[in-house]
Parts: structure tokens; C-alpha cells; sequence
């Protein structure tokens, strides 16, 4: 099968969201490729990008005058929030097909790194083709992120 481009559907099952899942593998693909050049240019970007916008002064006053108490607390919320978050689209995936939580969990917390650098919800769709590469077959980790993007919806809703 040849990978359609720009604008065309698979002939296949999966159409449209095939292509997502290729243009998402393709983006991690070429990330994992050169991922120390481009980690270190991109953090070589920022630190350039953080000097030349930020009072380096004002932000060392702000950071001495932080509690280590609420930044250790916001620490453990923010683990906290993620571990059981993780575990809401485990159990749905334990639905479909087996996997560990420690090899699920690792994959949800680089997704939602991804979704903290990616535009919508690429870094959250990225979850299925990380599960996917893991041996996760991609119709159950579709249907674990699909069925969790609904919960989600409708709990907003309501």
C-alpha cells in the first residue's frame, strides 16, 4: 500500500483516521531519527528565547519567594493527576487488549508531553501510535482514546 497524500483517504479501513496515525508516526519517526539534534536545538531555542524575554532577576525573586511546601504539593497533585489519568484510559484499554500499567503509563505521559508541545489533539492521538508501535493492536488503543474523548465530552457537557 503506497501512503496517500495531502487531502486523499486510504482505500482501506481506516480512512481519514489511518492518516492521522501516519501523519503521527511519521512525525515521531523523523523526531526519533535526529531526537538528540533536535532536542538540543530546541532547548538551545528556548533558553535563547527565556533570556531574551524574561528579567532574569525578577525570575529568581519569584522562585526565592516560592513555599517548598506548595511546590512539593503541586509536585505530588501533578503525578497524582497524571497516574489517574492514566489509569481511566488503561482500564479502558484492558477492555480491548492486555498490557501492563507501568509500559501504559509511560506511553501516556510522553503523549501528553507531546500534547503540551502539539497543536489540538495531536499529542493526545500520538497515545494510539505509541501503543500501536508497544504491539497494541491499533483498533483497541483507537477505541480506549475515542471511548476516553467521549467520557470526557460528556462529562463537560453535563
Amino acid at each position: 500500500m503506497t501512503d496517500a497524500g495531502p487531502g486523499e483517504t486510504y482505500p482501506r479501513r481506516g480512512g481519514r483516521f489511518r492518516m492521522l496515525n501516519v501523519a503521527v508516526s511519521r512525525m515521531l519517526s523523523v523526531a526519533h531519527r535526529g531526537a538528540a539534534y533536535w532536542r538540543y536545538a530546541v532547548a538551545a531555542l528556548l533558553v535563547v528565547m527565556m533570556l531574551a524575554t524574561v528579567d532574569i532577576e525578577q525570575l529568581l525573586e519569584t522562585l526565592a519567594g516560592a513555599s517548598p511546601i506548595w511546590v512539593a504539593v503541586s509536585v505530588v497533585l501533578m503525578i497524582t493527576m497524571l497516574a489517574l489519568s492514566a489509569a481511566n484510559v488503561w482500564l479502558l484499554l484492558r477492555c480491548w487488549t492486555k498490557i501492563p500499567f507501568r509500559e501504559f503509563a509511560r506511553v501516556y505521559a510522553t503523549s501528553w508531553t507531546f500534547g503540551l508541545l502539539l497543536p489540538g489533539q495531536l499529542g493526545d492521538a500520538s497515545q494510539v501510535v505509541l501503543l500501536q508501535r508497544r504491539g497494541v493492536p491499533l483498533s483497541a488503543s483507537s477505541a480506549a482514546y475515542a471511548f476516553d474523548q467521549f467520557i470526557s465530552m460528556t462529562w463537560l457537557v453535563y
